[in-house]
């Protein structure tokens, strides 16, 4: 089997699990599916190619999206289940769909920070910072999850006792945007 078959045969793994779990979890939009691999004898079809106003195709005009799309898509439906579970109070099940998106997406911020909230809100305070500071190290200084991620160690150095050191954190992460 070729490297190209493999990687497409994952790809396609990778976007059936995300479009499961966009309908378990009531989500519309749109989803990019690739085009299929060779079956049953027939040659694979070819990327959905744009043409010009005389018809003629260009190399330029190919339309695919980026190489991670399914990846992103899957990582992102399951934060969000993981979040409706959390305020369902649902936070062994929320923490099991973070860390199945951090197994997709290791190098996202955003998740770290959500798997340090759900650990606090757990009581596991170590961990609880942890994880944020995980997230924090892995995000711009303009992304969002980078300012919840402060706000989180904020939280967690409040519970456990640093009152002034909470308040300091929460000072800069409150009144500026980082």
């Amino acid at each position: 089997m070729s490297n190209s078959h493999k990687s497409n045969q994952t790809l396609g793994t990778l976007l059936l699990l995300a479009l499961c779990c966009g309908t378990l979890a009531g989500c519309t939009g749109t989803a990019y599916i690739p085009p299929s691999t060779e079956s049953a004898g027939e040659p694979a079809s070819e990327p959905e190619i744009n043409t010009d106003p005389e018809g003629v195709k260009t190399e330029s005009d190919v339309v695919e999206p980026p190489a991670n799309a399914a990846r992103n898509n899957a990582a992102g439906t399951l934060l969000a289940q993981s979040e409706t579970l959390r305020q369902s109070g649902q936070l062994p099940q929320a923490v099991a769909l973070v860390e199945r998106a951090i197994r997709l997406e290791p190098r996202r911020g955003d998740l770290w920070v959500q798997l340090g909230r759900l650990r606090f809100e757990s009581g596991e305070l170590a961990r609880a910072e942890q994880y944020a500071r995980k997230g924090i190290a892995l995000t711009r200084s303009a992304e969002p999850a980078r300012r919840l991620g402060w706000l989180l160690l904020a939280d967690v150095s409040e519970a456990q006792g640093d009152a002034p050191g909470a308040q300091q954190i929460r000072s800069r992460w409150l009144n500026d945007l980082g």
